[in-house]
């Protein structure tokens, strides 16, 4: 069954920018509001939108998670006295 629904132009605008392609304006509204994007599972694709440059920015910092600040900032130790 289809529903026309109207919606105001910044809406419709929000819409077309975040509509992948080939995806229908259902599936659209259907992925953004689906439940369950807080778990992990609902968070599969959510970084596909995301411009290659910002998502390499992403990536980097997620693999560096867990890098020690003295190796990310280059710090030495100090002899101790």
């Amino acid at each position: 069954m289809t529903k026309t629904i109207r919606v105001a132009d910044d809406v419709y605008r929000i819409l077309v920018s975040k509509k992948r392609k080939g995806e229908s304006f259902s599936e659209t509204v259907r992925r953004l509001t689906a439940k369950g994007r807080e778990t992990q599972s609902g968070l599969f694709g959510v970084l596909a939108d995301l411009p290659e440059k910002d998502f390499q920015r992403f990536r980097e910092a997620a693999l560096n998670v867990d890098k020690p600040l003295s190796e990310e900032f280059s710090w030495k130790r100090r002899a101790r006295k």
